[in-house]
């Protein structure tokens, strides 16, 4: 085996982990080799599973639902707007703690 089917093996294991049937990682690479034109798709893409789905992450905007032939899939980093959201509570509220209740409550939760 090469380093390269190594690699691979490893991460159909964690897509198994994830809930995903070996059926459906095995669609999932023969239509990434397709998509991408390539024998080793997993070298050009980062792969992403709710256990449901796979999806490709080619770039850090760019992020596909494999099985829906390229559909876009919309992503919200939830720190940033956290973020944001203390700065405007702080400017509407200067005396205010810096980080509201109910955001502490989610982190602990």
């Amino acid at each position: 085996y090469s380093f390269g089917d190594i690699v691979q093996l490893r991460v159909v294991k964690r897509l198994l982990d994830a809930g995903m049937s070996l059926k459906k990682i095995r669609q999932a690479m023969d239509l990434l080799r397709e998509q991408l034109n390539s024998a080793t798709p997993l070298a050009d893409v980062t792969l992403l599973s709710d256990g449901s789905t796979i999806y490709a992450a080619h770039s850090a905007d760019e992020v596909v639902d494999v099985f829906r032939r390229g559909q876009g899939v919309f992503g919200i980093a939830v720190g940033p707007v956290q973020a944001e959201m203390e700065g405007e509570i702080h400017r509407l509220f200067p005396d205010e703690p810096a980080v509201p209740a109910i955001a502490t409550a989610a982190r602990e939760a």
